[in-house]
């Protein structure tokens, strides 16, 4: 393994234990540290692959296993009182949601849904054929219009579509029946402990 190589890898170890500390403090919410790692490792050996068939892989860093992100929702400000917020589902089911404007609940809070709404979930992505959508709606040239954003992450697939104008009508249901899924959701504030 190259000298160059070596130092990207102390880097990205700093890094993890820095977002380690920080995470501690509720500074960053949105990602696990495994996670971080287990990305940061993927693009590292990504990286190490590419440079040239006489570098050895790497061996894999030993994280505690992950939990990944299964599907993200985002809505985006217009010029208006539309509703701002995201909502990020993990793979075991732990949800985020960051309210920012226009919405019931402001600020950062957190739950965990069952299987069943998992499985609701899951069944919903198969039958509205997500990963058949376009990654774009949209027409650049319309001022005002917010935008959707879904983050789908299953069964080996991930794929991101932007929504903001002309969205086929079973992709504008997905979003609805989303918010709808975490219409009545028992969300807890998060805290930041200093």
């Amino acid at each position: 393994m190259s000298t160059s190589h070596l130092s990207k890898v102390a880097v990205v170890l700093l890094m993890i234990l820095e977002l380690s500390a920080c995470s501690k403090f509720g500074k960053f919410k949105k990602k696990t540290t495994e996670t971080v790692a287990t990305e940061v490792v993927e693009e590292v050996e990504e990286t190490a692959g590419s440079e040239g068939s006489e570098m050895a892989p790497m061996e894999p860093v030993q994280v505690q296993p992950t939990d990944s992100l299964f599907l993200s929702y985002e809505r985006t400000p217009c010029h208006g009182r539309c509703p701002i917020f995201k909502i990020r589902l993990y793979q075991s089911g732990y949800v985020t949601y960051e309210g920012i404007n226009f919405v019931d609940y402001m600020g950062y809070y957190q739950s965990r849904i069952g299987d069943q709404a998992m499985n609701r979930l899951t069944k919903q992505i198969d039958e509205v054929q997500y990963f058949n959508f376009e990654d774009r709606y949209d027409d650049e040239r319309l001022m005002d219009l917010p935008s959707t954003i879904f983050v789908v992450n299953h069964e080996g697939q991930k794929k991101r579509v932007i929504a903001r104008y002309q969205a086929p009508e079973t992709l504008i249901g997905f979003g609805l029946f989303i918010e709808q899924e975490f219409k009545g959701t028992d969300w807890k504030p998060v805290t930041h402990d200093h």
